[in-house]
């Protein structure tokens, strides 16, 4: 089993073991069950790029590393039907805790990879570190709900007061930023977005 929070911290190299770039984020397709990885967003100089999950011939504590060729430069964009680990499902509270991270494990599928677990932390008294609870990831369904991920960070966003709502959108990627503008209803919300979407 790999942690999405080790995975985010790795370098990617090629097949050659030359240095890519560092991988930032794992994005994960949620019409699966469980969940499947896609692939992952790394960060090429000051690009980020997509790279897909089939290209990597395997991850180790030491790095990713490409099965052969070469990577598309294109700067990264979000799917409506995906998600990102880190900058969306971590942090995220659900009724048992708050998701610290999720473990992903190779799936049946040749070079595929699937979400096993979810680590939830938890409050102790003050001082005091717990350990996280580690549950299955069909525990946490409503990460993975199938109301579009999209919808409910629209609905979040629409209820916030102005000045919050602007302080979430700048933390959001530019891709998500775009993806939110082409779904909302809300003029509010999609001026606001309008505004941020560089």
């Amino acid at each position: 089993m790999v942690y999405v929070t080790r995975l985010t911290r790795l370098p990617l190299v090629g097949a050659d073991g030359a240095d890519v770039g560092r991988v930032v984020d794992v994005v994960l397709d949620l019409g699966g069950r469980p969940p499947h990885v896609n692939g992952f967003v790394v960060a090429v100089g000051r690009r980020r790029v997509f790279v897909g999950v089939g290209r990597v011939a395997e991850i180790q504590r030491e790095g990713l590393r490409l099965r052969r060729g070469s990577i598309n430069l294109r700067q990264f964009e979000l799917r409506p039907a995906e998600t990102l680990v880190a900058g969306e499902l971590i942090g995220r509270r659900i009724r048992r805790g708050r998701v610290v991270d999720v473990g992903l494990t190779p799936s049946p599928e040749p070079f595929a990879w699937e979400v096993t677990t979810i680590a939830l932390g938890s409050r102790g008294l003050p001082g005091r570190r717990r350990s996280p609870e580690v549950i299955d990831w069909s525990e946490a369904g409503e990460l993975f709900a199938d109301q579009r991920p999209i919808d409910r960070q629209a609905a979040a966003l629409g209820g916030l007061h102005p000045a919050d709502m602007a302080a979430a959108i700048r933390r959001l990627p530019l891709s998500r930023r775009r993806v939110l503008a082409s779904a909302l209803e809300d003029e509010r919300l999609a001026d606001l977005l309008g505004a941020f979407r560089g």
